[in-house]
């Protein structure tokens, strides 16, 4: 996507298909994740948007359908995905499934750290091109847009069809209900605790610690006599 206006013809185009993987190119930063690019795929095409928390001219035009619940949407971690989202003043609506929570219902036993994992464990596949990191902040990034582009589209087409054998494994097991009930609305409810933090009785921890310093001392000072010491 190379214009704002190719962004907003994406956005109602994508409003008119079933289901939709989303990959997001991601930054980590002392705040948490910004957002640094997004790969999108469907039916056997793809998309890229580019943009950053500075630059979000082309996510903006992808917010009614990014919104709407009634668009379905995969994502690999949409609790990672909403706070990437979240730098760029947006929300997500509309996770039907998460690739990551849904991939540990199915065997917990396994360890599902990335998208690649998953594609070569289950798919049997190297997702090619290789990873795309997001640059440093002020460092320039080096990566051909074209590049970027193939590896997020790449792997948002991947969470797409390791949806199908996902969902048919948790059919099975009878977990479907657990990652569409409470899984994925709880990693919603994660995402803005994270964002928004939690308040703190500072007074209150104070007293805690002073408490807890007294209560040790005496146990020390009573273990140094039972010692004989």
């Amino acid at each position: 996507v190379a214009s704002v206006d190719q962004a907003g013809d994406l956005a109602k185009k994508l409003s008119d298909i079933g289901r939709v993987g989303l990959f997001p190119l991601l930054r980590d930063t002392h705040s948490g994740p910004d957002l640094c690019g997004l790969g999108i795929a469907w039916d056997g095409h793809s998309a890229y948007v580019p943009g950053s928390p500075s630059d979000t001219e082309h996510f903006q035009q992808l917010k009614p359908w990014l919104t709407s619940a009634r668009s379905i949407k995969v994502a690999f971690d949409s609790k990672l995905l909403r706070r990437g989202l979240a730098s760029c003043g947006l929300k997500l609506e509309g996770v039907e499934h998460d690739v990551l929570l849904a991939a540990y219902l199915a065997d917990a036993a396994a360890t599902h750290r990335t998208v690649d994992d998953l594609a070569f464990r289950r798919l049997g596949e190297t997702l090619e091109p290789p990873t795309i990191e997001a640059p440093a902040p002020d460092t320039k990034d080096i990566t051909p847009p074209e590049q970027v582009a193939r590896a997020l589209a790449a792997r948002a087409d991947a969470c797409l069809r390791l949806t199908y054998g996902l969902e048919e494994e948790l059919e099975e097991k009878e977990l479907t209900h657990i990652l569409r009930d409470l899984e994925i609305p709880l990693a919603s409810v994660l995402t803005a605790m994270e964002e928004c933090g939690i308040a703190i009785d500072v007074q209150a921890l104070r007293e805690l610690s002073h408490g807890m310093e007294s209560e040790i001392e005496e146990l020390a000072s009573a273990i140094h006599t039972h010692a004989g010491g």
